[in-house]
Order: C-alpha cells, then sequence, then structure tokens
C-alpha cells in the first residue's frame, strides 16, 4: 500500500505543481481569467482583487504540488488540495453546464480545455485525492520538521519571485498564438481539411394559424408560409490560431490613405517594412513614463522611414489626453481590447514586425534603446 499511496501522492503533486507553474508563468494572463469568471459569476466588484488571486493561487497551486511530489508536509498539502477540489469541481460542473467561459485557464496558455474536459479531469483528480484521504495515514516522512517547514519556505520564496520576475517583464516562456516567430497572417488562416462548423437548420412556416419548425430536407408543400429560418450550431469546428486580430483607423481620422473606421490589418500585415506596434489596451492605464520613451522610439523610425502604430481599444477623449502629455506624434488605431491583451501582456508594450512576422516583443520595462534596435533587429 505504501507504494500505492506514493504513486499517487507524486501523481497529484504533478499535475498540481504544473498546473501552477504554467500559470506562474504569466499571472497577468492568470488575473483575466479570474475575471471572466467573475462576470460569469455575476460578480464584477471582485475584479480589482483579479491579480492578487492569480498571484495566490498559482503559487498556492505550484506550492503543494512541488511538496507534494518531494514528500514535504504532506498531509498539511493534501487538505489544501482537498480544499482547492471541493472549490473546483462544483465550479467547473457549473460553467460546463451552462458553459459561460469557453476556457477554464486550469493550463494557463499551454492547454486548452473546455469546460466538460475540465470537470471530467477535475473527476479524476479527486479519485485520486479521496484516495489519499483514506490511506492519508501512510502520508510520512523521516524529514524533521524544522527542514520541512525550511524547505516550504524556500519553495514559497522561490515561486513569488518567479511570478513577481514575469510579471514585471514578459512571460519567460510564451504559449501564446502571437508569440515571437509567429506570421500573424498565416495563423489567422485554417489549414486544409480543417473541420468546418456544422450547423443545423430549422426553418419555421405557418399554416391555419399553426406555426410549425421542419428540417432543410423535410420542407412543407407550398401552401404553409414561411415564418423565420433558425441556424443551430451543433458541432464546433477547428480555429485559426488567430481569429480576432484587426486593426481599424480610429472615427474621424483618415491614415494611410483610407477613411476614417475603415479596416487597415493587410495593409499594416503585408508591407515590407519593419512596423513597431505599440500596444496599450487602455491608455488611461498605461504607464506614461513608458509611453513618453516609446515616443523617442517612434522618432527614430520617422526619421528611418520605418513604421510606427499604437493599437489601443481607448477612447478618443484618452486618446486626446495621451497625446497632451506626452506630446505623442504617432498614430493611433482601433484594436480589440482582448486582443491586445493576449498580443502582450504589458501595458503599454512594444511589438516589431515585418510581413506580417512578430520578429520580437519587449515589456515596457524593457524598451530597447535606439543602439540595440540598430544592432539586433533592424537589418536592411
Amino acid at each position: 500500500m505504501n507504494l500505492v499511496v506514493k504513486i499517487a501522492r507524486i501523481l497529484i503533486g504533478l499535475v498540481f505543481a504544473f498546473s501552477g507553474f504554467v500559470k506562474a508563468i504569466d499571472p497577468i494572463g492568470s488575473s483575466y481569467k479570474f475575471t471572466d469568471y467573475f462576470k460569469a459569476m455575476g460578480i464584477p466588484w471582485m475584479e480589482p482583487f483579479a491579480l492578487i488571486l492569480s498571484f495566490l493561487m498559482c503559487a498556492a497551486e505550484f506550492i503543494a504540488g512541488i511538496c507534494m511530489i518531494i514528500n514535504m508536509k504532506p498531509k498539511f498539502f493534501l487538505w489544501l488540495i482537498v480544499g482547492f477540489m471541493a472549490i473546483f469541481t462544483p465550479l467547473t460542473f457549473w460553467l460546463a453546464k451552462n458553459n459561460l467561459v469557453q476556457d477554464c485557464g486550469c493550463f494557463g496558455d499551454f492547454l486548452k480545455m473546455d469546460n466538460w474536459e475540465t470537470f471530467y479531469k477535475n473527476v479524476v483528480i479527486d479519485v485520486f485525492v479521496v484516495f489519499l484521504i483514506f490511506f492519508r495515514k501512510y502520508l510520512t516522512t523521516k524529514i524533521n520538521q524544522t527542514v520541512q517547514w525550511l524547505t516550504v519556505g524556500t519553495v514559497v520564496t522561490l515561486v513569488f519571485a518567479f511570478e513577481i520576475y514575469n510579471y514585471n517583464h514578459l512571460p519567460i516562456i510564451d504559449f501564446r498564438a502571437y508569440k515571437e516567430g509567429t506570421n500573424i497572417s498565416e495563423a489567422m488562416k485554417l489549414p486544409a481539411g480543417a473541420k468546418q462548423d456544422i450547423y443545423e437548420s430549422i426553418i419555421y412556416y405557418k399554416k391555419d394559424g399553426v406555426e410549425k419548425g421542419f428540417p432543410i430536407d423535410k420542407l412543407p408543400d407550398s401552401t404553409w408560409v414561411w415564418v423565420r429560418t433558425d441556424n443551430k450550431l451543433i458541432q464546433e469546428g477547428d480555429k485559426p490560431k488567430i481569429h480576432d486580430f484587426t486593426i481599424s483607423t480610429l472615427e474621424n481620422d483618415q491614415i494611410l490613405g483610407v477613411p476614417a473606421g475603415q479596416d487597415v490589418t493587410d495593409q499594416v500585415l503585408s508591407d515590407a517594412n519593419y512596423s513597431f506596434l505599440l500596444i496599450a489596451y487602455k491608455l488611461g492605464n498605461a504607464d506614461t513614463s513608458a509611453l513618453i520613451e516609446a515616443g523617442k522610439i517612434a522618432d527614430f523610425a520617422k526619421e528611418n522611414k520605418y513604421n510606427f502604430y499604437c493599437l489601443t481599444a481607448s477612447s478618443k477623449a484618452e486618446i486626446e489626453f495621451v497625446k497632451t502629455i506626452t506630446d505623442a506624434k504617432y498614430n493611433f488605431f482601433s484594436t480589440d481590447e482582448t486582443t491586445l491583451k493576449t498580443i502582450i501582456r504589458s501595458n503599454p508594450g512594444l511589438t516589431l514586425i515585418r510581413k506580417g512576422t512578430v520578429i520580437k516583443h519587449w515589456h515596457y520595462n524593457d524598451f530597447p534603446s535606439i543602439e540595440e534596435l540598430q544592432k539586433k533587429y533592424l537589418y536592411k
């Protein structure tokens, strides 16, 4: 029995350590998922706490997992895992039943799971957890208490330091669709043979005051009068890695030779010149000193005939305010807020592309110098 308990303990530890690690790589992304949960649960007032909860949950999962693997305070962390599963299992069942959130975020951006897959995964974990509860007397260790707590303290320190680093820079491993080396245009296409969405069409007709729905292959005779057609998605097809990337000119602006409010995505992505994209999903919350620093890069780009665009979901009033306080002379364009948050975990962040391919991302704490740009990234 000792061996079986050991295997169960290590398996549970691996799941929690891996889940915590891939989320700790990207604590901002995990905070966005908390926000989605709060909206789905009708408690938007919790959104200001999303980042704090992200840090705590990612760290707690990782610490519990590592300590179960190395057998440090196993009974203590078993009960912590029991608490996690007591919350996660019914929550994921509720989400699966109502389909309010598309992806649970259990493994960050590393692995996407739908709601039912997440629930069944939790049920399997519950089986192992219940087993360990019944046989917890075998969760023993010969290591003394002081060493155990010192080890736990070391793990706690390291995981929080790891999260803080990823928060103040960019995730050390990028699992997102816009990672460096990605050609955005190609990632927006479905490969040949991809599964398409399958819809069921029910056509409603009326006769003698009676309305009735018919499948498309069993339509009634001409004495019936058409009322409406309902198309229901019965099987979702494949989706391209990137399916929501658009760049539009602002209302009342005419930039790049196109009218206001028009899509210029293809024009930007097909350009053979280097293009800097200043990503600021909400200018009002963006670091002002970083925006000023970005202005220097924009001036450099203009002098050397490179492109420089600011992509934002901010209002025209916010844009005008930022122009005033930073003396910004570059052009602003409109892009969906969720898309901008996905491209880069920094507000603002800087992305360099050429012919639609992502060359480099920079967090605002790591904006490059002009010399660095010339030596490492801008080749004629």
